[in-house]
């Protein structure tokens, strides 16, 4: 009988797999920062102030979610949401478009509105 415990070693997974990936449909440097505009998180009305997500709070991979060793941000890039740069969760409510939309505060982005049910709608989908 073999050990389970023993048998095979630990896949190494990043951390960054289990995470959705988006894409970098827009990059500006708007309000002293260089930001993404996602629009699978933000599908109307976008304002950089608003709905601007910074370039710090995002980990850049490749399609499937695996960490890229280059990490300049370019229109077209996949990326995930870095889990240590959420501050904090606020209220959600419906609003543009129909839309629901929650207030997440990041580390660099400060407080933004984005289309998610929950950080943990943000991070996983």
């Amino acid at each position: 009988m073999l050990d389970d415990n023993a048998s095979a070693p630990a896949p190494q997974l990043q951390a960054s797999n289990k995470l959705k990936v988006y894409q970098v449909n827009d990059l500006q440097f708007v309000n002293g920062i260089w930001q993404v505009r996602c629009d699978d998180l933000c599908p109307v009305e976008f304002d950089w102030t608003q709905n601007g997500i910074a370039c710090e709070d995002i980990d850049l991979v490749d399609g499937n979610g695996n960490l890229l060793a280059d990490q300049v941000t370019k229109v077209g890039s996949y990326f995930v949401i870095n889990p240590n740069k959420i501050v904090s969760d606020g209220e959600g409510a419906y609003g543009s478009g129909g839309y629901y939309w929650r207030h997440v505060t990041l580390a660099a982005s400060g407080q933004i509105w984005l289309s998610v049910w929950s950080v943990d709608h943000l991070l996983h989908g």
